[in-house]
């Protein structure tokens, strides 16, 4: 004959409460990693200072507008300073600045000309 066997296999609360605590650090740990990708993400008027820069610089190469300039392009102030690389005649330094409506610094570009 087969014997039935009557006691009912369950979890404890330990168990239940260590699941729980994995649980949670994991979602934890989760979405820190999320508010962290978040933050540092560039966000669109990064993007759009980033943009504006580059077109100035491609625009002060093409036209040889080698001279300083203080612009305001779609809200966004745009510093172009043109100079002499270390004194040297035949190089250009070129350094453009873009701030926002705050005055925070969005987007930097550095580049050397030569001439």
């Amino acid at each position: 004959m087969v014997k039935l066997k009557l006691a009912i296999s369950g979890v404890t609360v330990i168990e239940v409460l260590i699941a729980l605590v994995v649980i949670m650090t994991t979602f934890f740990i989760f979405s820190m990693i999320y508010v962290n990708t978040l933050r540092t993400t560039l966000s669109e008027n990064d993007l759009k200072a980033n943009l504006i820069a580059f077109q100035e610089a491609l625009l002060t190469r093409s036209n040889k507008t080698f001279f300083d300039q203080q612009l305001n392009i779609n809200g966004l102030q745009v510093d172009k300073k043109v100079s002499y690389y270390q004194n040297n005649q035949k190089i250009i330094q070129l350094n453009i600045t873009v701030r926002d409506s705050s005055g925070e610094q969005k987007a930097i570009y550095n580049e050397l000309i030569k001439i």
